[in-house]
């Protein structure tokens, strides 16, 4: 047990792999399967927010964790607002972010996989996760992702993104 929490504590505080916003781009092909997915889920958030353009408007690097489910999640550090979030471009000139239809003071980006974002506008740090689909484009998919309460791996997710 001690040394589980040791090794969890570990792939959670070394966050060292950061530089300026940007993550060092790394292969996910380590000893420690949990260590392993842990990076993947980091270099998933780096390229969406990169793709999203949240990355210009965050100046620190956001938390990121594997949940349950296979669940990645984020934290970053400051607030953001519903206003600015909904006009950020991406590289294709569109808006990258959708209003969720059922709770105000959320998002999700256009992409899939997925950003939804849980904290617009309430002054504190933004809160998000990562799913495997974006509802719109994909409904069934990300049904199925809700109803099993379980996504893909990380590693499958950057797979996607690196294709």
């Amino acid at each position: 047990m001690a040394s589980r929490l040791k090794r969890t504590y570990k792939a959670f505080a070394d966050l060292s792999e950061y530089t300026d916003g940007a993550m060092r781009s790394k292969t996910c092909l380590r000893k420690d399967p949990a260590t392993d997915q842990l990076e993947c889920a980091r270099q998933v958030v780096n390229i969406l927010f990169e793709k999203t353009g949240l990355s210009t408007i965050l100046r620190e690097v956001p938390t990121v964790s594997v949940g349950a489910g296979n669940w990645i999640s984020f934290i970053a550090p400051e607030p953001v607002s519903s206003e600015v979030v909904f006009g950020l471009v991406g590289v294709s000139g569109k808006l990258t972010f959708a209003p969720d239809l059922f709770n105000r003071g959320q998002a999700r980006s256009r992409t899939s996989p997925s950003l939804h974002l849980t904290n617009l506008d309430s002054h504190e740090m933004l809160r998000g996760h990562v799913d495997a689909h974006y509802w719109a484009k994909h409904p069934l998919a990300h049904a199925n992702e809700f109803v099993r309460k379980k996504t893909r791996l990380p590693s499958d997710l950057l797979s996607v993104l690196q294709a």
